[in-house]
């Protein structure tokens, strides 16, 4: 046996299966066959134990941990590698405060049908037993556009690791942002951010952000309150004292009881609203809806009701589209012409139709006319010093001049007020020529007693009229009716009782004091 035989024999390397730990051990013999150091290194290097991975410290102490008991079993981990270090997968977390709200939903699914099985408590209908307000407690959570949604943190590649033969041991990169996201979000930074206003919709798969809110069923506890910067669609309905407001269109498929809609742009009542005296609409554009019983509300352009409008007190900016419906007991306002079926009711029920009201209209033309006044006082004001400057004095003081100069500022400033003023005037008489005339249309029947006013003339209807029917006031400003589709208009005395709110032709009154205004301004010109 050779010399380095009888190291061998005395020798012991293991590597563990990562490949990250060498290690030595030296079994018990005499001091001849007892191997050095350097002789201990190679024959580490025909394990190909790599010389960078070698401890050469711990081969020392080994070693001489064997010539001082050679009688012993030593060992040693003479070689260590380096371990990959795997990248960080890329991960989402939620903000904070959204977390937050989407936790106090939970809560709030979780007491509410605990609740609505209690014996006794209904909260489908009446108030749950509670002191907790489910109607002003939202079910949805709503950002607006540039919210921060929460924070990206991107995946790293990873550092590669090395074992102890030097052989290098692949690192495992991390993977990218698995949650699914669309282009209702955006990145800014290490942050996802809201790119549209709407619902967040929020899960471990998929962040977006729904510009349209759909409830599948009712407005009621079960989601509180509506407040929603877009579009609505409610597959069900809306119960006693909900609200929805939203900045977009609104769609219910299912019956309104006494709640509030505050819409900003169209509204669709597919069965209709039953408010019972305390439902309040406020519409921003039209409103469609199939029948309006006891309803409150303001609709800034066109209202379209298919079957009835009852005991409701509506006010119209455009106009009401309706030759199939019902309007009887309340009060109907509108600036622009009526379509209706029916108006009044064979019982006699109290009816108020006004067409054409010009209020706003009165109050500009005042306002215009003061306006122009005081700028005409000042500037006959100003004229007559000015005059008395001119034709007094040969020389002027200091101060005289001084005034002078401000006097001849004024009569310029003045004549540039009052070509302001006639600009306003013109484009004013250019808005009371562009109103349709006060027009009624009616297909079936106009009952007796119906209050009626086509701007400022008030009538009661005497007799009932079962048939078509036009009513409108003439370019004199006096009331006439077509009947049947006539083109020649028949004698409205017979139906038609003036109250003592009679008075001229407001829109005549209007145009003339507006001209006035303009042959003023004119004249100053």
């Amino acid at each position: 046996m050779t010399q380095e035989d009888a190291f061998r024999k005395r020798l012991v390397v293991r590597t563990n299966s990562s490949g990250l730990s060498c290690t030595l051990t030296i079994l018990p013999g005499g001091q001849d066959d007892l191997p050095s150091e350097l002789e201990i290194a190679g024959v580490l290097e025909t394990y190909h134990i790599a010389p960078a991975r070698t401890d050469h410290d711990a081969v020392a102490e080994l070693c001489r941990l064997a010539r001082n008991d050679q009688d012993a079993e030593h060992s040693a981990i003479v070689a260590t590698g380096i371990p990959a270090e795997d990248g960080i997968h890329a991960a989402f977390t939620l903000d904070p405060s959204l977390a937050a709200e989407f936790e106090a939903i939970a809560k709030r699914r979780e007491r509410f049908e605990a609740e609505a099985h209690e014996p006794g408590t209904s909260c489908r209908g009446d108030e749950p037993d509670t002191n907790v307000d489910y109607r002003s407690q939202s079910a949805f959570v709503i950002v607006r556009r540039g919210d921060v949604l929460g924070h990206i943190t991107e995946k790293t590649e990873g550092v590669d690791g090395m074992n102890v033969r030097g052989e290098v041991i692949p690192a495992k990169g991390g993977r990218s942002l698995t949650i699914e996201r669309n282009e209702s979000t955006r990145i800014e930074g290490n942050n996802l951010v809201a790119a549209v206003d709407g619902r967040l919709i929020y899960n471990l798969v998929r962040i977006r952000v729904e510009r349209r809110l759909e409830v599948s069923g009712d407005v009621d506890f079960t989601t509180g309150n509506i407040e929603f910067p877009g579009d609505v669609l409610i597959r069900g309905g809306i119960k006693d004292m909900f609200r929805v407001r939203n900045s977009g269109s609104l769609r219910v498929e299912r019956l309104i009881e006494a709640g509030t809609l505050d819409v900003k742009g169209d509204a669709t009542l597919l069965r209709g609203m039953a408010g019972r005296g305390s439902g309040v609409v406020t519409i921003g554009r039209d409103l469609h809806a199939h029948y309006l019983d006891g309803v409150k509300g303001t609709i800034t352009r066109d209202c379209i009701v298919t079957n009835e409008i009852k005991e409701c007190t509506l006010s119209v900016g455009g106009s009401v589209r309706s030759p199939a419906c019902s309007f009887y007991g309340g009060v109907l306002k509108t600036i622009r012409p009526v379509e209706l079926g029916t108006v009044g009711s064979a019982g006699g029920a109290e009816t108020v139709l006004e067409i054409g009201q010009l209020p706003d209209l009165g109050d500009l033309v005042d306002r215009l006319g003061s306006l122009f006044g005081a700028i005409d006082s000042e500037r006959d004001r100003s004229a007559d010093e000015l005059q008395a400057l001119n034709e007094t004095i040969k020389k002027l003081t200091p101060t005289q001049a001084e005034r002078l100069t401000e006097l001849q500022f004024t009569q310029i400033r003045t004549e540039e007020y009052t070509e302001m003023v006639a600009k306003a005037a013109g484009t004013l008489l250019d808005s009371v020529r562009s109103i349709p005339t006060p027009r009624l249309s009616v297909s079936r029947a106009l009952h007796r007693g119906v209050r009626l006013r086509l701007r400022n003339l008030e009538f009661v209807i005497r007799e009932a009229v079962t048939c078509p029917m036009i009513l409108e006031l003439g370019p004199m400003g006096k009331p006439r009716c077509f009947l049947n589709g006539a083109t020649q208009p028949a004698p409205v005395a017979k139906f038609l009782v003036p109250t003592s709110g009679c008075g001229g032709n407001p829109l005549a009154t209007l145009t003339a004091y507006v001209n006035r205004i303009l042959d003023r301004a004119n004249d100053a010109a």
